[in-house]
């Protein structure tokens, strides 16, 4: 019995969307990767403000 290979379609060890070993991403610029902490800062700031008043299902 054979495999077939599909380029598209993840393998066992990759994620769908994520670069897999043969796929790189160009590397951020500065103002991306700020864009993104700062993005990142505001969900763990909602995160943080729902786990204080006890709305932890929302946190999910």
């Amino acid at each position: 019995m054979s495999v077939a290979s599909y380029p598209n379609k993840p393998g066992p060890s990759s994620s769908p969307g994520l670069p897999g070993p043969t796929q790189q991403r160009p590397t951020p610029n500065p103002a991306q990767i700020q864009r993104m902490l700062d993005e990142n800062a505001q969900l763990i700031q909602a995160i943080a403000d729902y786990q204080a008043k006890g709305k932890t299902q929302e946190c999910l």
